[in-house]
């Protein structure tokens, strides 16, 4: 969710589920929004496939409402 709030874009987390011989995965794959909302959430214990309809307009809202880029400055960590 932080990553996508900080990087203003769609993120896409896939997560292994289930176990194996010796280790357990914890499941959760998610799809969460540029404003940080998950829209699916796979559950922990089963395979599974997740689905979310985004919309890029979405996106592009909250950049134009938060212009973190236009505070970018190259010139300090170079080219």
């Amino acid at each position: 969710t932080a990553r996508a709030i900080e990087n203003q874009l769609f993120v896409v987390g896939a997560n292994r589920c289930g176990q194996d011989k010796s280790l357990v995965y914890a499941g959760g794959s998610r799809i969460i929004t540029a404003v940080g909302q998950a829209v699916a959430q796979a559950g922990d214990d089963e395979a599974g496939v997740i689905h979310a309809l985004l919309d890029p307009a979405e996106q592009d809202r909250f950049r134009r409402d938060i212009p973190c880029l236009r505070h970018r400055r190259p010139s300090v960590y170079g080219s």
